[in-house]
């Protein structure tokens, strides 16, 4: 989690230093302003982009990335140009230095820890401990579940029933242009012995369908 940055004199920007091209002189042009970057001289800092958090798994996209911490949050860094890093924003900007997302069932409610995610080629969706499912990106063919199809949303959302209550589930996955996700649900039975709490778990998909994917 940790990299060493060095600062160009001529700008004052500070730059990782595997982002660096050095020659045999040990000088290397800065990326923000193409002054000199004197390995030997050039102050340096260490930076710690996790927090002395761990990765424990990454889900690749189409030119972004997508990683789960120990702690249950999620980082994102790459491509963003359908809002598919989850920071709120789009266009084609590129992000090397990780986006933390956050998961929050109406504003002012505290984040939820993540469980389960998956990248798809240009949207994500997560499970979180509550059950509770996210997704944010492009939405071309629907995948986003959230009752539209086309544009991008940049903000994890949590998916909801036509009641407005959040679907509770136990796996998610994201396809090319799909999602899939496994609910928990319950009913009433009853048995020889009684009435008793069925517990079953329908799985719904949603997006694009153009091989049956769904």
């Amino acid at each position: 989690g940790t990299q060493t940055e060095l600062r160009c004199d001529a700008c004052g920007i500070y730059t990782a230093e595997n982002k660096l091209f050095f020659e045999e002189n040990g000088v290397a042009e800065c990326p923000n302003c193409q002054g000199e970057i004197d390995r030997a001289g050039a102050l340096t800092r260490r930076v710690d982009n996790l927090g002395g958090r761990q990765i424990l798994k990454v889900y690749d996209g189409l030119n972004y990335s997508l990683a789960l911490l120990n702690d249950g949050s999620v980082i994102s860094w790459g491509d963003n140009q359908y809002g598919q890093l989850g920071g709120g924003t789009t266009g084609g900007v590129v992000t090397d230095k990780p986006v933390e997302l956050t998961f929050t069932e109406s504003e002012g409610a505290d984040g939820e820890y993540v469980v389960a995610l998956s990248a798809g080629t240009i949207h994500g969706v997560v499970l979180t401990a509550d059950q509770h499912v996210y997704t944010w990106g492009g939405n071309g063919g629907g995948q986003l579940g959230n009752g539209t199809v086309g544009g991008s949303v940049a903000t994890p959302t949590i998916l909801r029933d036509k009641d407005g209550a959040p679907y509770l589930a136990a796996m998610v996955s994201a396809g090319g242009g799909f999602t899939a996700m496994g609910l928990v649900k319950t009913r009433t039975m009853t048995g020889p012995d009684g009435e008793y709490t069925d517990y079953y778990g329908p799985l719904y998909a949603f997006g694009l369908n153009t091989y049956g994917q769904i």
